[in-house]
This record gives structure tokens, C-alpha cells and sequence, in this order.
């Protein structure tokens, strides 16, 4: 049993919070590597990958449903 198709309408906001987690992952890398402080600089890892995760995560949702 096939998985329903996403309305055209749907593809537009799931588009804008791909991008937007794209944008976010790559701003807390940008500023992990620049604060000195060793714990600040992990938290913002961290955010990096949640964000790298809820990403991935609208990526197979939309393979899902081709």
C-alpha cells in the first residue's frame, strides 16, 4: 500500500523549514567555532545536530511520501 502523496500546497511549507533548519545547523556551527568557551561551544554543537536531525528527519518524511 502506497503512502499518500503531499498537496503541492504542503510542499511549500515543508520546503521553507527545511531550509530554515539548514540555515540554523549552519549558524550554530559558525558560532561554535567561534566562542572561546568549551561548554557554550558543546551546547552549540548539540543544537547543530538537533537541528541536522529535524532535518533529516522532513527529508525522509518527504521520500516517504513520493
Amino acid at each position: 500500500m502506497s503512502k499518500p502523496k503531499i498537496a503541492t500546497k504542503n510542499l511549500g511549507g515543508l520546503t521553507e523549514l527545511m531550509i530554515a533548519e539548514n540555515v540554523q545547523y549552519k549558524k550554530c556551527l559558525a558560532y561554535a567555532n567561534q566562542v572561546g568557551d568549551k561548554g557554550l561551544q558543546d551546547a552549540l554543537v548539540e543544537m547543530a545536530e538537533c537541528h541536522k536531525d529535524r532535518y533529516n528527519g522532513l527529508l525522509e518524511y518527504l521520500d516517504d511520501h513520493q
